[in-house]
């Protein structure tokens, strides 16, 4: 017989397992407001608008970057430091390869959009950065070392 979501325990199991996940992935990390870009986009009344709803974005997600990376040095000890500085400076090369080539495709675009698309593609890219630094931040957490915070 199939398992069914359905049933009250596994329903419940599932669910705090969903819970306990999202909560230690939002532990490394100050909350960011994921509707406040989608709420500043929607408000905007130009496309000069949209570029500064997406520039304080980047700066958020900057900001949260440096944060987390701050957090996970200090579960490093130093020779896993230098693995992730290698790492941190290989993502910089490629934030910056992904910008030339972002800056290379949207200027061959026709429809003249391609300025007022650069800042939207350049957020995601951080976004992506962000995800990947908490998702570290929470295989740490289960790390079982003294300093990271144990959450089951």
């Amino acid at each position: 017989m199939a398992v069914r979501l359905t049933k009250p325990t596994l329903l419940r199991k599932v669910m705090s397992t969903l819970n306990a996940t999202l909560l230690s992935l939002a532990a490394g990390a100050a909350p960011l407001d994921d509707n406040s870009l989608r709420t500043c986009v929607a408000a905007a009344r130009d496309a000069a608008a949209v570029t500064a709803c997406e520039l304080k974005a980047q700066a958020a997600l900057r900001a949260r970057i440096a944060q987390s990376s701050a957090a996970i040095l200090n579960r490093l000890d130093a020779r896993q430091r230098v693995i992730f500085e290698r790492n941190a400076t290989a993502w910089e090369a490629y934030l910056d390869s992904e910008t030339a080539l972002l800056d290379l495709t949207l200027a061959k675009r026709r429809d003249g959009l391609g300025p007022s698309l650069r800042p939207g593609a350049i957020t995601q890219l951080y976004e992506a950065r962000d995800r990947q630094l908490l998702e570290h931040l929470h295989n740490l957490s289960f790390s079982g070392d003294p300093g990271a915070s144990q959450t089951r």
